[in-house]
């Protein structure tokens, strides 16, 4: 597992090792059952705290997507198949806020946001949800 932190992120380190697994999850780099790097092997790979690792795999296992355990290596949960729960569906509410926040933030209005997300849907189609990945 390869994990870069770009120089420029406004994402607090935790937050950039977090976003880097999920996106490695999604892309398929990473697989149900791949062991992750041990806490203090990953933060000497990349010369940050230990504890900087520690809540960013904190996060992933709060959210699902991994399962650590004293004295057991921290590995990949597999892929959930009943997407249609209440943490599920708080959590995506909640990130659907941030982006409507963001896109108001930097200056989209309602119809400009909406063209954005259409845009978006019809370019990932067929990229991961239509292949049955």
């Amino acid at each position: 597992m390869l994990i870069v932190l770009p120089e420029n992120s406004d994402l607090p380190i935790y937050q950039q090792i977090a976003e880097a697994i999920k996106e490695q999850l999604y892309a398929g780099a990473l697989l149900p059952g791949d062991e992750l790097p041990p806490v203090r092997l990953l933060a000497e790979s990349l010369g940050i705290n230990l504890h900087t690792v520690r809540r960013a795999y904190q996060i992933l296992s709060d959210e699902g997507l991994i399962v650590m355990g004293l004295g057991r290596r921290t590995r990949i949960r597999p892929r959930r198949t009943s997407p249609t729960n209440k943490e599920t569906n708080d959590l995506l509410r909640r990130r659907w806020k941030e982006l409507e926040r963001d896109a108001w933030l930097r200056g989209l209005d309602r119809e400009q946001f909406a063209n954005f997300v259409q845009n978006m849907l019809q370019l990932q189609r067929n990229e991961h949800f239509g292949e049955g990945t």
